[in-house]
């Protein structure tokens, strides 16, 4: 406050007044100039290179104004250096402020850098992690379409799939057959061998049975060791020899069963065709019936196509 009221008066009174009051308080910049040191020392601390040149400016300006003093007062006769130590000193904090501000500028260009790093990291990683969950969708999608121990499609893809090939052939007047097939004595074979070799029993039967299907049929595993067969738009005949050559591939591949009546694996197969002549109400009548068809061959003495 003592220096703006001496600036207000320094400015708007007349030399007259003012050079006695600028000697007079002039002792008072003393303290003042050693408590503004006293900070700055303070700052060098800190070891910032700003609070060093903070000092150096001061003293420059300190020493030039005590030397306009002395010429002022009549002390000795010499050059004033105020007005160049304010110069110097302005130009002391412009080349630390542009210092400083190209030093800004550079760690902003590193930062930026370095944040295009880290996006283009994390982006990197959204899209690992986004192809991770895809996979594991798929793989969920698929585990609950297809049988665990089997590998085809499981009972409810069976229903799914009926229901709409079911619909459409009685839109489009379409044949729709199915096939029901059954590993004959497969519960002595169990008994016998164990529950694992059935598994694996069950496995090399889908792997024979699969060869011999046309490529628009779907092959399912119905329950236990009872499987399904849906050939769309074919008629009985056809279906008739898809069941056969299945028949016939089961029991050319010689699978041994020492409690088969032929002492090898067979299959008992049911046929069931929706045509225009027979009328069915729903895709469960067209499965019952091929159901029907396989425990006749059973009850014919299996092996055999119902």
């Amino acid at each position: 406050m003592l220096l703006s009221a001496l600036m207000l008066v320094t400015v708007f009174t007349r030399p007259v007044i003012f050079q006695p009051l600028f000697f007079k308080t002039f002792y008072l910049s003393i303290p003042f100039f050693f408590y503004i040191v006293y900070i700055v020392l303070k700052n060098l601390r800190t070891h910032s290179s700003y609070a060093a040149m903070n000092l150096i400016g001061i003293a420059i300006v300190f020493v030039a104004f005590f030397n306009d003093f002395a010429i002022a007062g009549d002390w000795y006769d010499s050059g004033r250096f105020m007005l160049p130590a304010v110069g110097i000193y302005v130009f002391m904090h412009f080349v630390f402020m542009s210092k400083g501000f190209a030093q800004s500028i550079q760690e902003t260009e590193e930062l930026n850098a370095q944040l295009f790093t880290l996006n283009t990291s994390l982006d990197r990683r959204v899209q690992e992690r986004t192809a991770q969950l895809n996979k594991l969708n798929e793989d969920l999608k698929e585990l609950a379409l297809t049988d665990g121990l089997t590998g085809i499609y499981n009972r409810h893809s069976f229903n799914e799939f009926m229901e709409k090939a079911f619909k459409k052939a009685q839109e489009k007047q379409l044949y729709l057959s199915v096939l029901m097939l059954d590993v004959d004595y497969f519960k002595k074979y169990n008994d016998h061998f164990g529950h694992v070799a059935g598994d694996e029993l069950l496995k090399k039967l889908v792997k024979v049975v699969a060869i011999q299907l046309p490529q628009n049929s779907f092959f399912a595993r119905y329950g236990g060791e009872e499987f399904v067969i849906v050939l769309p738009s074919m008629n009985y005949e056809e279906a008739y020899e898809i069941a056969e050559s299945v028949r016939q591939a089961v029991a050319g591949a010689r699978l041994d069963h020492p409690y088969s009546e032929l002492d090898f694996v067979t299959y008992s197969i049911g046929v069931a065709t929706m045509t225009k002549g027979e009328e069915f109400n729903s895709e469960t009548e067209l499965i019952d019936k091929a159901d029907r068809k396989l425990y006749e061959a059973k009850q014919r003495g299996r092996n055999q196509i119902g």
